[in-house]
């Protein structure tokens, strides 16, 4: 069974002209820009996982039990009181 995945990258201020890199099982398969979409297709457990210059996200295993997963993605600095903490 294939299971269609598709990553929604938020618009955010920090972050915005740099992408992220996505890997499946720590095998680059693409980047996504500052609020654009990313999809592909597992047929097999996968683990998967963003990165940008030294940061990364948490690794996010899917298997492939449904038609389709949606994933969206943020940073943590792009709203509410912790963007005070950009000129730091």
């Amino acid at each position: 069974m294939k299971t269609k995945v598709t990553i929604h990258r938020k618009d955010a201020f920090f972050n915005k002209y740099r992408d992220y890199k996505i890997f499946i099982n720590d095998v680059f398969v693409g980047k996504i820009s500052n609020h654009n979409s990313f999809e592909f297709e597992i047929e097999e457990k996968s683990n998967l996982s963003l990165k940008i210059d030294w940061c990364s996200s948490n690794v996010l295993t899917i298997e492939p039990k449904v038609d389709k997963v949606i994933i969206s993605s943020s940073c943590i600095l792009s709203s509410g009181w912790k963007i005070l903490m950009y000129p730091l």
